[in-house]
């Protein structure tokens, strides 16, 4: 999850960069940057491994800065939609005044609101599985065969998978 939410990052900032060259880049060494940071971001989990503080705060700040990017990128998406009926013809591209466009942008807006409702429902499951789970051990291990020992924590990396999966369909 901690790699995905740098490449989250690294699609938010770029995705401004001109289309059609892959030499082109908004800021051409970020890639660099963030794998920089996801080695020391690893290296510092593994040293203080014993530290769930660590890695949480090194993780929360990583996805609210993906979030905050995402949204910043939403609120453009739909600024776009809600403007694009107020100009003359003559003063905007047609293609933008199209039906299918208006469509596109709007499955795009609810890529990114159900990318949200699956983040924060998984969010809510991994929050009572991180302090619930020693109450909910002999549940978990009662499951049968295929599931037996299955937590919540399985349940919240599904959630996130899907949540990743609406966010890149956004971008």
């Amino acid at each position: 999850m901690i790699y995905l939410t740098f490449c989250m990052v690294y699609n938010c900032l770029e995705i401004k960069s001109p289309s059609g060259n892959a030499n082109v880049a908004r800021y051409p060494n970020l890639h660099l940057y963030l794998f920089f940071a996801a080695i020391i971001n690893t290296t510092i989990y593994f040293i203080f491994q014993h530290l769930f503080l660590i890695f949480f705060l090194t993780f929360s700040i990583m996805v609210g800065l993906s979030f905050f990017l995402h949204v910043r990128i939403y609120w453009e998406f739909r600024n776009l939609l809600h403007n694009s009926h107020r100009y003359p013809p003559e003063e905007v591209d047609t293609q933008r005044n199209s039906a299918g466009y208006i469509e596109h942008i709007q499955m795009v807006l609810w890529f990114f609101q159900l990318g949200v409702l699956f983040f924060l429902i998984g969010f809510g499951i991994w929050f009572v599985d991180q302090f619930g789970c020693t109450m909910l051990l002999p549940y978990y291990n009662a499951l049968p065969f295929p599931l037996k020992g299955c937590t919540l924590h399985v349940v919240w990396h599904l959630n996130s998978g899907i949540a990743a999966h609406c966010l890149c369909q956004f971008l």
